[in-house]
């Protein structure tokens, strides 16, 4: 089981990469990365119960036009080749 730095830390080195026009929003994506990594099998207000603001800034950013699904899932393919190489 990872602990709370060490998982913040693989989440930044999962995403640190991805290019989605304002550093802002990689900052976002780790930050619901990391809450959603803690509540698996949760829905978002789930995830993210009695935490109003940051439940809508999720819901804006995955409204936000200027993010491409697919940049997400390119920067964890890359990561996760990386991991695989390694051995």
């Amino acid at each position: 089981m990872r602990d709370e730095k060490t998982e913040e830390a693989w989440w930044v080195e999962e995403f640190a990469g991805v290019s989605l026009g304002d550093p802002r929003r990689t900052e976002r994506l780790i930050e619901i990365a990391a809450v959603l990594s803690k509540n698996l099998h949760a829905s978002l207000p789930q995830a993210f119960a009695g935490n109003p603001h940051p439940l809508k800034a999720a819901y804006r950013f995955f409204q936000t036009e200027a993010i491409d699904p697919e940049d997400l899932h390119e920067a964890h393919h890359l990561q996760t080749l990386r991991r695989c190489q390694a051995f």
